[in-house]
């Protein structure tokens, strides 16, 4: 029987030992620890809010896409001014602010993919608190109350 990896050599960047990893036989692909002793990590965790959000806001884009042909443009005989009165181009003037609400929501993830990784990655906070600590070149430690210079 061979082991893959023993727990002792995964660490995280910050020479952590990880707990709860079982070894795994490559030969049976079966976990020599219980399955109840498996603990997901955070950086699964991490992953898997990631994922999810991605989905959750791409999925709605998807369906404003694939309806977009139940909402065909009017008439265009119809003046500008009577446009709105129209069935046909108020349902699809609706549908483009919908579209268009959608779109900007599914852009989110962008943005919080950072405060996601802030809420669950205790190495990224440690990494972006050492990255800072870096670039800030003045630390004091204000906890004294010396103001005066």
């Amino acid at each position: 029987m061979t082991r893959l990896r023993s727990p002792d050599s995964l660490s995280c960047s910050t020479g952590r030992r990880r707990e709860g990893v079982p070894m795994v036989c490559s030969s049976h692909g079966s976990s020599v620890s219980s399955i109840a002793a498996f603990r997901p990590s955070v950086t699964t965790f991490t992953l898997l809010a990631v994922s999810f959000y991605l989905i959750a806001t791409t999925l709605p884009v998807t369906i404003c896409y694939v309806l977009y042909l139940r909402f065909p443009k009017g008439d265009p005989a119809v003046p500008q001014s009577q446009r709105y009165a129209d069935a046909a181009w108020s349902s699809h003037y609706n549908y483009r602010v919908v579209r268009m609400v959608v779109e900007e929501f599914s852009m989110s993830h962008y943005a919080c993919n950072f405060f996601i990784y802030m809420a669950t990655g205790r190495c990224f906070r440690r990494e972006l608190r050492r990255l800072v600590t870096k670039l800030v070149p003045c630390r004091r430690d204000l906890s004294h109350g010396d103001w005066s210079s």
